[in-house]
């Protein structure tokens, strides 16, 4: 009897056991399902970054700098088998997301530099991002505006699908500007895609993937061989990748003119043109392509409708030769015969063909000046030669809402009937230790005009109205140059029959008053 109740207070012992063992596990369950899901939350709220495959956890802290917060996103960065904490990403109060120039550059295998391009300077708001055998993007804080000198290829054979092989200017355009936050820039998404060549896929608000176009190139160059077509190793095309879009080649066994060239689509993994063209060249900063058949010239764009592409002809296959003159404003120079001229996007012609160049040739000796566009100054002023004998163009475009564009063209300076043979003075430096070679004169130089230093026929310099054309001083100079202190720039010119420089305001004050300005 005993016995039997003794089973019966165990049996209530177990079973009294096994259900505190339930409830607590039960209640151990549910607390590392909050704590899961506590984690998991938290985990969708950091920011994560992949780049090229590689993911990166950011640590964020909020920052205040100039009266605006900020969410500074800090990484661990493996580099030379050393862990670094530094600096990727910056998001501002309205969500906007800028990306560290200088740690993003790092990791692509881009070269940072201090300083704009073409230019010697420590100025830590300016900065510089080089990729060896491409390109070079300069990049300033406050600024909405970044440029690109994109630079040829080392040899390109007999067959290239590039129309010209020079260095070229690109000039782009943001939304938003380059952030300079504790020494650090920072620049907007927007202007990463363009400027460092990048897809960047923000799959949330915290998640985002970017693709740089080395990698781009080894994934993708396996598709398009497997099509038995030959991607292009020529990295101003290459960018095309960014857009899906790779320029191919393909060998004409049966012809003599070697490959053909067309445009075909990665996502797609089909053709978007035929292969029947002898040169492809891809505009980045406008996304269209020139191309040439024949000897003959053109443009053409590509727009994606659903996941299909359509080909438009922009400009048709008609010019001997055709380059960009001004990509924003859509104006190309045109070569006809041994002539050059200038046309619009839409065909209209603005100078016509009956130069012997645009433009003023190598601006090396004015890269001090800023100037990236040797075919273009003020945003207006086109300069030409004719046999030796430069003149001057003003172009004015003006666009409404409708994207109709209306030019305004005058020949402030004939070439026929000109006494110039150059623009610019570009020998100050042989004289001048301090000096600085002069091309331009802007407005905030407080001369009352927009002014453009010319040569004449007898080696001598002048200044010269921009727009108007009409002459500011007499040529009689041997050079006219500028020096910069503290960050303020005054212009100079001397002659042989001066023994100290004058102040370039006072000879064009003299000038104007009648006086001989010597």
């Amino acid at each position: 009897m005993e016995t039997k109740v003794e089973e019966e207070n165990g049996s209530v012992k177990t079973q009294k056991i096994l259900k505190i063992s339930i409830i607590i596990t039960s209640i151990i369950s549910v607390f590392v399902l909050i704590l899961l899901i506590v984690f998991m939350v938290q985990d969708a709220k950091t920011l994560k970054i992949s780049i090229d495959d590689v993911q990166y956890k950011v640590k964020e802290s909020q920052i205040n700098v100039n009266n605006e917060t900020y969410l500074l996103g800090t990484i661990d960065y493996v580099k030379d088998n050393k862990v670094e904490t530094k600096n990727l990403v910056l998001t501002d109060s309205s969500g906007t997301v800028y990306f560290s120039i200088e740690t993003l550059a790092d990791i692509q295998g881009y070269t940072y530099t201090m300083g704009e391009s073409l230019k010697v300077t420590q100025d830590k708001e300016k900065c510089h991002v080089t990729y060896p055998n491409g390109e070079d993007v300069s990049f300033s804080a406050g600024s909405k505006e970044f440029f690109k000198v994109v630079e040829p290829p080392e040899t390109n054979g007999n067959n290239s699908e590039l129309t010209s092989e020079e260095s070229q200017y690109e000039n782009y355009t943001a939304q938003n500007e380059v952030k300079f936050i504790n020494d650090e820039l920072f620049a907007p998404t927007e202007m990463i895609i363009k400027g460092f060549n990048n897809i960047v896929v923000a799959d949330s608000p915290t998640q985002y993937r970017l693709y740089s176009l080395k990698y781009l190139i080894d994934t993708c160059n396996s598709q398009i061989s497997s099509k038995g077509y030959t991607p292009s190793t020529i990295y101003k095309n290459q960018r095309a990748l960014v857009e899906g879009i790779a320029i191919v080649s393909k060998s004409n066994s049966g012809s003599q003119s070697g490959a053909k060239y067309g445009l075909y689509s990665i996502n797609n993994n089909s053709n978007i043109t035929d292969m029947n063209f002898d040169t492809i060249e891809y505009l980045q900063d406008i996304d269209k392509y020139i191309v040439s058949s024949d000897g003959k010239y053109g443009i053409i764009e590509v727009k994606q409708d659903g996941e299909n592409f359509l080909t438009n002809e922009v400009i048709s296959l008609d010019y001997d030769s055709i380059s960009v003159l001004d990509a924003q404003k859509g104006l190309y120079i045109i070569k006809k015969l041994d002539s050059y001229g200038v046309i619009l996007d839409t065909g209209e012609t603005v100078i016509p063909a009956e130069y012997s160049s645009i433009g003023v040739g190598d601006i090396t000796a004015y890269q001090e000046q800023g100037i990236t566009n040797p075919y273009i100054f003020f945003d207006k002023c086109i300069p030409v030669e004719r046999d030796g004998r430069y003149g001057m163009f003003v172009v004015d475009i003006k666009e409404d809402d409708k994207g109709n564009k209306e030019v305004s063209v005058s020949n402030t300076l004939d070439a026929t009937n000109s006494n110039y043979v150059g623009f610019g003075c570009s020998n100050a430096e042989s004289a001048y230790s301090s000096g600085e070679n002069v091309l331009i004169i802007p407005e905030e130089a407080g001369l009352g005009f927009k002014g453009l230093v010319v040569k004449s026929a007898l080696g001598k310099y002048a200044v010269m109205s921009a727009e108007t054309g009409a002459m500011q001083t007499t040529a009689i100079y041997d050079y006219i140059y500028s020096v910069t202190r503290d960050e303020t720039t005054t212009y100079y010119a001397i002659s042989a029959s001066q023994s100290e420089p004058l102040l370039l305001k006072d000879v064009i004050n003299l000038y104007a008053g009648g006086g001989t300005s010597n």
